[in-house]
């Protein structure tokens, strides 16, 4: 093989990698915005549990 067609190679391979990268990345972030929305899900049925979801028209 030339030099030329190894740095390609190379050049492929590296591309392909940031990609994949790229990927896991937003795999991340995704599951973490998934993790948080679940948080706040179960915090916002503890608060209807405990009756406080209507706590402003209380204090009026």
């Amino acid at each position: 093989m030339t030099q030329t067609n190894l740095l390609e190679k190379r050049k492929k391979s590296i591309e392909q990698r940031k990609n994949r990268l790229k990927q896991l990345e937003n795999s991340v972030s995704m599951l973490a915005r998934k993790k948080r929305t679940r948080h706040l899900i179960e915090i916002g049925g503890l608060v209807a549990k405990l009756q406080l979801d209507d706590w402003n028209s209380k204090s009026t």
